[in-house]
């Protein structure tokens, strides 16, 4: 699948608990994305859900920075949201054995990019020619924001647009040794 006239992506991993539970304990910060979260799609609607995710002295940091920080759901996740009712409701249907891993961006010092704690997709980013494909710019978006490497071989072949908007959405089986690993990219 080639870029076109999409110019990003975001990436969303729908994994068993056991899996996204692992990939969130074992993260490492890495300058732009402060840690991962293994939740429940209506833990990330709810506010007050979410907000029991992030350690209270992830905000106290956030406000040294910036007086007003807050949580709240990142603006590429809130726009997807209410412009794709139907992707809403397809995540609603997770079963509890599975879960969500999402990125948390926080504010700091040397990254003023951020004002509030944002969480949102597992990564997202630009589309840069280099990769040739917008699976892989997924790919490269992944490794570089979560640290979960993803290969091209583990893309289905047919990868389909959804024509009635520019965002597109396709289930996407990956296998890791954990079990099955499901990735949905949204085409921006």
């Amino acid at each position: 699948m080639y870029a076109g006239k999409y110019k990003a992506v975001a990436t969303l991993i729908l994994t068993p608990k056991e899996v996204a539970d692992y990939a969130a304990s074992n993260f490492s910060p890495n300058g732009e994305i402060d840690s991962l979260l293994s939740v429940k799609f209506d833990e990330i609607c709810s506010m007050k859900e979410l907000i029991k995710n992030i350690p209270e002295y992830k905000l106290k940091n956030a406000r040294k920075i910036y007086v007003n920080a807050r949580i709240c759901r990142g603006y590429l996740f809130r726009h997807i949201m209410r412009s794709r009712p139907s992707l809403k409701q397809k995540l609603k249907n997770i079963p509890g054995s599975h879960r969500l891993i999402c990125q948390v961006e926080t504010p700091s010092r040397k990254n003023r990019k951020y004002k509030n704690i944002d969480i949102g997709f597992t990564s997202n980013g630009k589309y840069e020619p280099k990769d040739g494909s917008l699976i892989n710019c997924s790919i490269r978006e992944t490794w570089e924001e979560a640290r979960i490497k993803l290969k091209n071989s583990h893309f289905h072949p047919t990868f389909q647009l959804d024509k009635r908007s520019q965002l597109g959405l396709e289930s996407l089986p990956l296998h890791f040794n954990y079990g099955p690993v499901f990735c949905y990219i949204l085409i921006l």
